[in-house]
């Protein structure tokens, strides 16, 4: 596993080599301000090759675990909760438990493998994310 997409501050992965799919794995992020109001933290595995096993050169949001991951593959970061985070995130050091998987990796499928034959490693990535103002239901007569 490699350093983070992005983050304010240092990102560790415990242990971080020689993981076996679907092993659990303790991601600590240290951030040194704040984040804004309404923004959070969001913790990720991304691929880094295809389903056909093809070394990619870069990842895309594809390639990396999203929504259908939020608990195991996807953890969040903020102050409404694991499951329904808002902002802001404060200053600190945060502690995650993360399910990192071989195969099957977010919408494209994509897989972990060494390096090489890969070209760039799989990587645990940090990044901001924000919650959509919910979309207000009428009920109609």
């Amino acid at each position: 596993m490699a350093a983070p997409a992005s983050a304010s501050g240092p990102v560790t992965v415990t242990p971080p080599t020689g993981l076996a799919d679907l092993q659990v794995v303790q991601v600590s992020v240290t951030t040194s301000s704040p984040t804004a109001s309404g923004v959070f933290l969001a913790v990720t595995q991304c691929g880094n090759a295809t389903t056909a096993g093809a070394p990619l050169v870069a990842t895309t949001a594809n390639d990396c675990v999203g929504a259908a991951g939020i608990g195991t593959s996807l953890m969040l970061i903020g102050t409404g909760g694991a499951l329904a985070p808002t902002g802001p995130v404060a200053a600190g050091t945060y502690n995650v438990n993360l399910t990192v998987k071989k195969t099957g990796i977010a919408t494209n499928g994509t897989q972990c493998l060494s390096v090489p034959p890969a070209t760039i490693p799989c990587a645990v990535a940090v990044s901001t994310a924000t919650t959509a103002a919910p979309t207000p239901v009428r009920d109609t007569p």
